[in-house]
């Protein structure tokens, strides 16, 4: 007789990994959506000296669009493992810090359209790190052991 999979309700690492990916696939999203209600303008607007901003603050980017998109995907991925979310939650927000903080050093940095330079949108990465370095050290404690 074959046993049906029960799906289990999810763990607090879970969900703190669908809320980042939810909120990653929204900006990327919204970037994109952004940007083609522009299009006529000129596709110039996708490089960061092209001054163009989402409400006057955060720097338009398709690199980071395209960016945030794969990263909320890789979330809804690890999202299925609890073991894994905790580990990604952490090294997603130390990365956008380190990005962040490469973005304050480096006067010409080598990634540009992937560096958050603009005030709003350095803010906006902040958050991101903090909330997700947050929800990783809140909800460890939460993962399931390897047998369930």
């Amino acid at each position: 007789m074959h046993q049906a999979h029960i799906r289990s309700k999810p763990v607090p690492p879970q969900i703190a990994t669908l809320w980042l990916a939810g909120a990653l696939i929204s900006l990327a999203c919204f970037g994109f959506l952004t940007r083609l209600a522009r299009y006529v303008d000129s596709l110039a607007t996708w490089i960061p000296a092209s001054g163009s901003f989402r409400f006057g603050l955060f720097h338009l980017s398709l690199a980071l669009n395209v960016v945030h998109l794969l990263l909320g995907a890789a979330a809804l991925i690890v999202a299925g493992s609890a073991a894994h979310c905790v580990p990604f939650l952490a090294t997603t927000g130390v990365a956008f810090l380190v990005l962040v903080g490469y973005g304050q050093l480096e006067v010409h940095p080598i990634l540009p359209d992937l560096i958050p330079t603009s005030s709003g949108s350095i803010w906006l990465h902040v958050v991101l790190a903090l909330s997700a370095i947050t929800a990783g050290l809140a909800t460890a404690r939460h993962q399931r052991s390897p047998s369930h």
